[in-house]
């Protein structure tokens, strides 16, 4: 896992930019489908406040999840093999002090 807090918000959106930086997105959200090659906005309580990335990476196959929390300036990755990667969704929607939906 990794997690990190920055100063500001383009500092924050430059990490998250950094992370997903070699992935080709083709879908506009992340959901229970695989392939994982998705990418979109997400609210807490109503308010955007993050953007989510869900792939699948070549080199060892495993399921990540990247995500930015812009009102309070971090950025985290997880990841899961791919056979768990239901259950890491399941638990980013319940993780850490905000819990995001889809936007």
């Amino acid at each position: 896992m990794i997690y990190a807090q920055f100063v500001d918000d383009i500092s924050t959106q430059g990490g998250f930019q950094r992370l997903v930086s070699g992935v080709a997105f083709t879908q506009n959200s992340c959901g229970p489908s695989i392939p994982l090659s998705g990418r979109q906005k997400y609210s807490n309580t109503g308010k955007q406040v993050g953007e989510l990335a869900c792939h699948q990476d070549p080199a060892d196959g495993d399921a990540y999840l990247t995500w930015s929390s812009e009102d309070v300036k971090i950025i985290a990755q997880a990841h899961a093999p791919l056979a768990s990667y239901g259950q890491l969704l399941s638990w980013w929607k319940t993780a850490g002090p905000l819990h995001g939906t889809a936007t």
